[in-house]
């Protein structure tokens, strides 16, 4: 995918084992448990993970407290998981902290200057990955490496594979098969690859490549999230990865409705995303924008339930919010960096044709009836209606955060997302109106003429 982006990486101003996931047909299911046990250094990895004390807080007494800190943005406490057990610290105590996620900032600030095409890039940085206890990026990234030099001693037995006259075997269940065996066996969704990252699991039947370099994208965009919006949303640390399924074509794919977008399940009713990658495309269809539709439940509703798994707590923004959020990553598979977003032309058109409703209408909008049907396809434009309700969100989320169309409006806008989702408090005009310190109605003249003046730009190649 051409990216306009620097060969030279740089930077613009459940389980660690590779596992196969059991099908839910009662064939398949009894197949992969007799393959899914464990060998004893992926028991101990497993342990390891249970008993996760990464995170590193030190007191202003010199003591150090260790866990996984969950809520760190607090006024007046750190809240730290100790295995099952809550630790509250007052933050008038804390000296300093270091968590995972630090260190994650650090390794992305490790791969600036150094060639990702490079087999020997990712050994040094599965090797600091190790060091600075991100176990699961390390795995990631020795795949990395494996993808590149296929014959790199190192890495197989960083992985746990066993060297043969032929070539490494590699672990399928408590069995060792050959590479070839290995990417037949995975192909099939029935029984997917699995690989984790430190925030996501993604099962998949799209190969090891296509799966790391998916990873290593949702780790920045994670990394992203948390720094640039964490402390003014109040976000929580995601310390359960959460998980994707993603099907090497969309003729798989189960999908909601004729119109055969992927999508996210929230908790309680399954808590999953479900994506496909569309035909010759090297990173599945809109990763970016599910994802985030996956973080905002995990970090900011705090998996509380909607009410069911098409239901939505603010439907028009959330939706709103990922496309946006989507526009902002640039970068081929892998080596994604967020940027400024140019609104894109063709949605400011198709928003423009949204005359049937107000703003305040679209406050409105459901997922299930307005987004995920596929409603009756316009002759003139071969659009439906849903097509034009996607855009329209995407587009007034976007002009509310142009900070030419409205200078300082970007903090009541965060604002609003954090009462409506965060505390539940829906999609009622009235919220939208208090947040923002003024009617939706004020918004809808000067949105129209932004949007005119959108549709008549050229957006900014992905």
């Amino acid at each position: 995918m051409a990216c306009g982006l620097p060969a030279l990486w740089v930077r613009p101003s459940g389980t660690d084992e590779l596992n196969m996931v059991a099908s839910t047909r009662t064939v398949l299911a009894v197949l992969a448990t007799a393959l899914l046990v464990l060998p004893a250094d992926a028991q101990s990895k497993r342990k390891r993970d249970r008993d996760d004390m990464r995170d590193t807080i030190v007191l202003k007494s010199g003591k150090e407290v260790r866990g996984r800190v969950k809520q760190r943005h607090d006024e007046k406490e750190l809240l730290v998981m100790q295995g099952g057990k809550r630790v509250r610290i007052r933050q008038k105590r804390v000296q300093s902290i270091d968590t995972v996620r630090d260190k994650l900032r650090q390794y992305f600030d490790q791969r600036v200057g150094h060639d990702p095409a490079l087999a020997e890039t990712h050994w040094e940085l599965s090797k600091w990955c190790e060091k600075a206890q991100l176990w699961h990026l390390a795995r990631v990234e020795a795949h990395a490496v494996l993808v590149r030099d296929p014959d790199h001693g190192p890495a197989h037995e960083f992985l746990g594979h066993k060297r043969k006259k032929r070539g490494y075997l590699w672990p399928l269940g408590s069995r060792f098969v050959s590479k070839d065996k290995f990417d037949e066996y995975t192909g099939d969704i029935g029984h997917a690859l699995e690989l984790r990252s430190e925030h996501f699991v993604i099962e998949s039947d799209a190969g090891i490549e296509r799966t790391v370099n998916a990873l290593l994208d949702l780790e920045r965009m994670y990394l992203w999230w948390l720094d640039e919006h964490g402390e003014a949303l109040q976000l929580d640390e995601v310390l359960e990865p959460m998980r994707l399924r993603i099907y090497d074509e969309d003729g798989k794919f189960p999908q909601w409705s004729n119109a055969g977008h992927p999508y996210f399940v929230p908790n309680p009713y399954n808590e999953y995303s479900y994506l496909f990658y569309s035909r010759n495309e090297p990173r599945p269809t809109r990763l970016f924008e599910v994802a985030t539709q996956h973080l905002l439940y995990r970090t900011l509703a705090r998996n509380n339930d909607p009410g069911g798994e098409q239901q939505r707590f603010v439907d028009w923004f959330e939706l709103g919010i990922a496309q946006y959020v989507d526009s902002k990553f640039f970068g081929d598979p892998g080596n994604v960096e967020p940027i400024q977003p140019a609104p894109g032309r063709q949605h400011a058109q198709l928003a423009l044709q949204g005359k049937r409703y107000s703003l305040k209408n679209m406050l409105h909008l459901t997922l299930r009836d307005h987004f995920y049907g596929a409603g009756t396809l316009q002759r003139r434009t071969n659009r439906t209606r849903s097509d034009v309700h996607w855009a329209a969100v995407h587009m007034f989320v976007a002009f509310l955060l142009d900070e030419d169309a409205n200078p300082n409006l970007g903090p009541k806008v965060f604002e609003y997302l954090r009462v409506a989702l965060g505390e539940g408090k829906g999609d009622s005009s009235r919220v939208f109106d208090r947040a923002i310190g003024k009617p939706i109605e004020k918004f809808e003249k000067p949105w129209k003429r932004w949007l005119i003046k959108q549709a008549a730009t050229p957006g900014r190649p992905r």
